[in-house]
């Protein structure tokens, strides 16, 4: 949250100090409050990096420190002497020992000179003699990578954007500064060749001892060569400290907000944090209190009606909010990593561990083959005719007689979903074997044989089971040529229908060992009716 205050300033060892500097513009429509009661100062050798976003009065601020803009108020010292008060006379002496590098190289060139003669451009305003000025370009175009003879004759348009920065370093340093204000002097160039203009200034910083006053809204840039960083916002002053501290741990939000503007090289990802939302307020009308309020995640009523002044918020880092992000949260410059799943505890375990005991998935099972309690179920009478499965072996003792097709007079059609008892089945094929009568057949049919147990329940739940498909428990195996079974669309109303032995015969086999025993103790009387009456074969159709 921008305000005000002096907390910051470091006394009077400072090269330069500024305190509470005012710069307006007043147009038609206002007046445009530029910068607002900015206070910094640098020490000897030291490097300030000023940043904040465009129209906060980072690059006023710079000219303001050399009066090529008026002063609405505030106070100005460099090494002990009032800028601020200075006569033109005097300030015309001071800009040798303050000299500063522009945004725009090649407009900052004079069009109408050469290379040589641009550089050694202040030495001639000083009344330097001709040879000083030659052999002082010659030395200056050499220290800034620009020795070469074909460059000494060329004109600014003929210069690339960083060949015409190369050369505005050096007019700057041809008088010998004391004091250099970059104003964004990488902005416009690329990437590779900001890497040299950077590295250049490092190596004349250390070579002139100069202190350096380095203006960018490039986070990345101003990192690399500040001692210090100063944050700006609609011409307010945001955070004031150490360059690695307020970019590992900023306490103002402001310098958060910027912090997780920056593009990262993750393209899923996109940013280090939320971007700042909202638009710069203008500066003809800036909101009262904290200027920053109306983009902030953490204003609050007071934030309207009191201004927050500069305040320490840990040694060596001051900011200016009343609610500073080091009092009520953590925050750090790496991207937030994802939440990490809770850890189980004991009981969360436990819990756990039981729930697969209490809720046991149910196993899939296959179908369960033909017993006692599921009863077969009855052949349905289809358009097409059934294959005739191979005759099983029968498990009776008595003698077979020679196969002959039995017809089992049916006097009613057996619906589809009334099941059969695999007993009522076993006895139809032992009675067969044995050659019983039509009508013997028939009451076999119609009454289920006694299962051994006696009991009406038992027969009713053989009756009321699921009825299990014969087709899916007995596969079908190739069979003998045979008579074909009539379809039941085509018998005559009162004519039975035909039901194949051999699906009796093999349905025997899941007969259990009770109702076999009762069949077994059935057969000499079926035996006996047979030999009494003759046999009827049924006609064929």
């Amino acid at each position: 949250m921008a305000g005000s205050g002096t907390a910051h300033l470091r006394g009077e060892e400072a090269l330069l100090s500024v305190r509470d500097l005012v710069v307006e513009y007043p147009t038609k429509g206002g007046v445009v409050q530029a910068v607002s009661k900015v206070s910094f100062d640098v020490l000897p050798g030291e490097t300030l990096g000023i940043v904040g976003e465009s129209g906060c009065g980072k690059s006023t601020t710079g000219r303001a420190v050399l009066r090529l803009d008026r002063l609405t108020a505030g106070q100005i010292d460099f090494a002990g002497e009032r800028i601020d008060e200075a006569s033109g006379k005097r300030m015309r002496e001071l800009r040798r020992s303050i000299q500063m590098i522009f945004q725009d190289p090649v407009a900052s060139l004079n069009p109408r000179r050469s290379v040589k003669d641009i550089v050694v451009e202040g030495l001639a305003v000083t009344g330097a003699p001709a040879a000083e000025r030659a052999s002082t370009s010659s030395s200056i175009l050499e220290q800034v990578g620009l020795g070469s003879e074909r460059f000494a004759d060329m004109m600014p348009r003929q210069l690339s954007g960083g060949q015409a920065q190369r050369v505005a370093i050096g007019r700057a340093l041809a008088l010998h500064p004391q004091l250099l204000i970059c104003d964004e002097p990488v902005s416009a160039l690329d990437v590779s060749v900001q890497a040299q203009i950077l590295n250049l200034i490092e190596e004349l910083k250390a070579q002139f001892n100069l202190t350096v006053v380095f203006i960018a809204h490039d986070l990345g840039v101003v990192r690399a060569v500040s001692d210090d960083v100063l944050v700006m916002y609609l011409g307010k002053v945001c955070e004031f400290g150490d360059a690695d501290m307020v970019y590992d741990q900023p306490a103002h939000p402001y310098t958060r907000a910027l912090l997780d503007s920056v593009p990262l090289t993750d393209a899923e990802r996109g940013f280090t944090g939320p971007a700042l939302e909202g638009d710069l307020p203008s500066p003809l009308s800036p909101p009262t209190g904290c200027r920053f309020r109306t983009r902030c995640p953490r204003a609050e009523e007071r934030c309207a009606a009191e201004e927050p002044q500069i305040q320490e918020i840990r040694p060596g880092q001051y900011a200016a909010c009343h609610f500073p992000l080091s009092l009520g949260a953590t925050v750090t410059l790496a991207p937030a990593a994802e939440e990490p799943a809770a850890e189980a505890t004991p009981e969360g375990t436990a819990e756990a561990a039981a729930v697969p005991a209490a809720v046991p998935a149910e196993p899939v099972t296959a179908a369960e083959p033909v017993t006692a309690v599921e009863p077969v179920a009855a052949v349905e009478t289809s358009a097409e005719p059934l294959a005739k499965p191979a005759a099983a072996e029968k498990p009776s003792p008595v003698d077979e007689p020679a196969p002959v097709e039995k017809a089992v007079p049916v006097e009613k059609a057996v619906p589809v979903e009334k099941a059969v008892p695999a007993t009522a089945a076993a006895t139809a094929a032992v009675a067969e074997k044995s050659g019983p009568t039509d009508e013997a057949a028939a009451t076999t049919a119609e009454k289920p044989a006694d299962t051994g147990t006696g009991s009406p329940a038992a027969e009713s739940e053989a009756v009321t089971a699921p009825v299990v498909p014969v087709a899916a428990e007995v596969p079908a195996k190739p069979a003998a040529p045979a008579e074909e079974a009539v379809p039941a669309e085509d018998l005559v109303p009162g004519e039975t229908a035909v039901v194949p032995t051999e699906t009796a015969e093999t349905e025997t086999a899941a007969v259990p060992a009770e109702a076999t025993a009762a069949t077994m103790a059935a057969e000499p009387a079926a035996a006996a009716t047979a030999a009494a009456e003759p046999t009827k074969s049924a006609p064929a159709k």
